[in-house]
This record gives C-alpha cells, sequence and structure tokens, in this order.
C-alpha cells in the first residue's frame, strides 16, 4: 500500500514547513504504530509525503488499515482537509521487485486524486492498459501534428 498527501504543497503554505514537518512526523509515528499492531508489516517513507506500508495480502484488512490511517491523519487538524490517496497492489508474484510494485501501487493511487470522497483503489491490469493506450494516442498525436493531419474547424457563435 503506497499513499500520500493529496496537495501536500498547500498545507506546508497554510502551516509553514515547520509544522509541515511535524505533521510527516505524526503520519510515520502512526504509521509506526499501525506497523506494531500488524503482524509481517512494515513501513517507509519514499519521499516528501510519499509512504509505503507493507503487510500480509489481506484486502480487508489493508482497507481496514487505509481507513484508520486516513481517519487518523484527517484527526491532526481539524481545520484543514487533510485527504489522503491510497494504492494497493496486492501481490502476485514476489519476485517482481519492490520498485515496479510501488509503481502499481502508485497507479492505483492516481485514481483517488481528485476525488473527494475516495481514498483507496487497488491495482487492476486494466490501469496499466489504459495508461499505455493513452500514451499510445499522445504518441500518435505527436505524429499526426508533426504531419499537419489536424483540421480546425470553427463554429461562429
Amino acid at each position: 500500500m503506497r499513499f500520500d498527501i493529496d496537495r501536500f504543497h498547500l498545507l506546508n503554505s497554510f502551516w509553514g514547513e515547520e509544522e509541515g514537518d511535524r505533521f510527516l512526523c505524526y503520519t510515520a509515528e502512526l504509521l509506526r504504530s499501525v506497523a506494531q499492531k500488524a503482524a509481517l508489516c512494515t513501513f517507509a517513507r519514499i519521499s516528501a509525503d510519499t509512504f509505503c506500508l507493507c503487510e500480509i495480502n489481506d484486502k480487508a484488512l489493508i482497507e481496514q488499515q487505509a481507513e484508520k490511517i486516513s481517519d487518523a491523519l484527517g484527526a491532526y487538524n481539524r481545520n484543514y482537509h487533510i485527504k489522503p490517496s491510497f494504492g494497493v497492489y496486492v501481490i502476485q508474484n514476489p519476485k517482481d521487485s519492490i520498485q515496479s510494485m510501488l509503481e502499481l501501487a502508485t497507479l492505483a493511487a492516481k485514481k483517488c486524486k481528485g476525488k473527494y470522497r475516495t481514498f483507496l483503489s487497488c491495482y487492476t491490469p486494466e490501469m496499466s492498459r489504459q495508461v499505455e493506450q493513452e500514451q499510445r494516442i499522445v504518441n500518435e498525436m505527436q505524429q499526426a501534428m508533426k504531419e499537419e493531419q489536424f483540421q480546425v474547424y470553427l463554429q461562429p457563435k
């Protein structure tokens, strides 16, 4: 499970970097307490406001942990809406690289961005296919622009 705090840079703007750093320490301590309660669980800060929590592949437990973490983060400062975006990748092949697993969890987390009530998304292979399709379209658009294949039609108001 990978998560970050939506609009964290604004949090630093409102509170100042010193309080933002205290919030990151609060988040780390929160994860430490979650990890101590869960068997075979480990966690890490990946960068800035991005954290990773690895535990047994139990989807119900993961959802429960994400909700607990989200509630605790929201309780940090009731005057500022803190919304994390959780991306979950259930390990299919333990021999896959940690980086690859983290990238798939990140892809899942992006599904939560900009959605007020959604804070958790589980990776599906369809997510990768969609990203690949979008990239193909972008690549083809670049080539079409070079070859002047676009034609603009304006409609008078």
